[in-house]
């Protein structure tokens, strides 16, 4: 219950007094009842769904760029290239560190993270 007296301070706090004060108010509840909160406020850890639609919009985007910096390098290799140009072709070392560099990305993306008891002792 908010009595009036907490209502006026509410009305007349600064933005950081109150966030100073839900902080410290979140701090004394119990992990349950700090998500309840989360929830309530809008507050709370994406649902697993938003959490997957994200990470797919991250690796299909992440693929199409590299396919598209992949058929350019590869067709820099085909072009004929005269003096004039002062071009250079791409070699063989640029296109394999592109393909090390964005499987290291990926494998990073889709490993599961350590942090939430997956890995580790």
């Amino acid at each position: 219950m908010v009595t009036e007296v907490q209502r006026n301070f509410l009305d007349t706090a600064s933005p950081e007094d109150i966030r100073e004060l839900a902080i410290a108010a979140t701090n004394k509840l119990p992990t349950d009842e700090k998500k309840e909160v989360g929830k309530r406020t809008g507050l709370a850890q994406p649902t697993r769904l938003a959490n997957d639609i994200i990470r797919i919009l991250i690796i299909f985007g992440f693929v199409i760029v590299l396919l598209g910096a992949a058929l350019t390098l590869e067709q820099g290799r085909f072009q004929v290239i005269t003096p004039g140009q002062g071009s250079i072709y791409t070699t063989n070392d640029t296109i394999l560190t592109l393909f090390t560099t964005a499987s290291a990305f990926l494998i990073g993306l889709l490993a599961p993270s350590p942090l939430k008891g997956g890995g580790g002792q």
